[in-house]
């Protein structure tokens, strides 16, 4: 058995051997740390910094960190704007009848700040869930998240 590879910096791994792999039509090939074939092509990068997670592509080019952070709280502020709203019309009968209202608005779908501080193709993003927008605002919220180092 393998053992799972030592993150190491994002610069390393980015600077790694790239390696030509092939799939047939109709073959199913795993790859990853613990299969035996191409085990020594795959890496785990340490992210340390925000420029680390722009260099990985999680997080595009021309947004700042503090840009970032000040978008997901003015759509963290939306958010808990619409909560009592969707709290108020669940309590009526008639809202019982159309489900699709009743359901609540899950926190990543509000994205409208996020996606104008993100560059060119993001702005103006209008689409609730737009995948590119929700992939960048998992990334940052993780980012956000993290514990403070000691």
């Amino acid at each position: 058995m393998y053992e799972v590879p030592e993150p190491i910096s994002v610069e390393d791994a980015l600077r790694g051997n790239e390696t030509q792999i092939e799939v047939a039509p109709g073959e199913i090939l795993s790859i990853g740390p613990l299969e035996e074939r191409y085990s020594e092509v795959y890496r785990i990068a340490e992210v340390l910094s925000f420029e680390d997670m722009q260099a990985l592509g999680l997080v595009p080019l021309g947004v700042s960190e503090q840009q970032a952070g000040e978008a997901l709280i003015a759509d963290d502020h939306e958010f808990r704007r619409r909560q009592p709203d969707f709290g108020a019309r669940s309590m009526s009968p008639c809202q019982e009848t159309n489900s699709v209202q009743a359901r609540p608005i899950s926190r990543s779908r509000i994205q409208t700040n996020l996606a104008e501080a993100l560059p060119s193709p993001f702005r103006g993003s209008i689409i609730l869930d737009n995948p590119d927008v929700m992939h960048v605002y998992h990334h940052l919220r993780r980012w956000f998240d993290k514990p403070a180092s000691t």
